[in-house]
């Protein structure tokens, strides 16, 4: 082993800085649109929208996209960011409480 621990973090942290930021204006335009409820609430849609912009970044880098549909996508899924992770969990109860997902006739 002769690579230290920290080789990869400038990586990391220069592929983290643009959804950090584009999370964090989403959340104001967030609570501009819905108005402020609360510290509480503030932080957890902060930490929400952040989450789901640096996963959502992440994952666009395996297309070939140019930056400004990345940068599009990536801030329309963090504001949204709430109700896709609420999506995402009842899509996953339906299938652990059924084994698969119900479809409605």
């Amino acid at each position: 082993m002769t690579g230290s621990a920290f080789d990869g973090l400038a990586d990391i942290v220069g592929g983290i800085v643009v959804p950090l930021i584009l999370s964090s204006v989403s959340t104001c335009v967030r609570i501009s649109r819905y108005g402020w409820k609360g510290a509480r609430h503030f932080v957890a849609s902060l930490l929400t929208s952040t989450f789901t912009g640096v996963v959502v970044f992440w994952g666009l880098d395996y297309f070939d996209l140019s930056p400004t549909v990345v940068a599009s996508i990536t801030s329309v899924s963090a504001y949204m960011g709430g109700s896709l992770l609420d999506t995402f969990a009842f899509r996953v109860r339906q299938v652990v409480a059924h084994g698969h997902l119900e479809r409605k006739p």
